[in-house]
């Protein structure tokens, strides 16, 4: 049973970076239809142009595949869903969720599913640790102490 979901925060750089490679695919694109790159003949601009097209395709689909949707708690797990994937952590598992500095963000070690260096959250696992930016940190981690509570009491006899 779901108990709080909540979404990705992406900031402005995150969104930049983001759109730099299918940007610079695109304007390469533009350039190749007005003639303004040079190329040794039409059918080389042309393949030159699909590859290019192709290209941002798959970036987006990687994109779309790979990229945090929302959170979710879960009675018995917390859920990182993906464009086609999720990746689930059992409750048991989980050691801490708290809320870390930005500068972790980069030196980080173990799965990242940021999209912004705000807000992050850490989920220390007993083997690994999991990194978040959900857009309400506070209470991601209330409804989570809350979950795990009684995920406990169900389970005493």
């Amino acid at each position: 049973m779901l108990i709080y979901e909540d979404k990705p925060k992406y900031d402005f750089w995150g969104k930049l970076v983001l759109s730099f490679a299918p940007s610079l695919m695109l304007t390469l694109i533009i350039l190749l239809e007005s003639n303004l790159l040079p190329t040794e003949s039409d059918e080389e601009a042309m393949l030159a142009k699909e590859v290019l097209l192709v290209s941002i395709v798959v970036i987006i689909v990687v994109y779309w595949a790979l990229l945090p949707r929302k959170f979710e708690i879960h009675e018995d797990k917390f859920k990182i869903v993906l464009g086609i994937f999720s990746y689930t952590i059992p409750l048991e598992e989980i050691l801490e969720i708290r809320k870390v500095e930005t500068w972790k963000a980069f030196l980080y070690k173990g799965p990242r599913f940021t999209t912004s260096v705000k807000n992050l959250v850490e989920i220390r696992k007993k083997r690994s640790s999991v990194l978040i930016s959900p857009q309400n940190p506070d209470m991601l981690i209330e409804n989570f102490k809350r979950a795990t509570k009684n995920a406990k009491k169900t389970k005493l006899p």
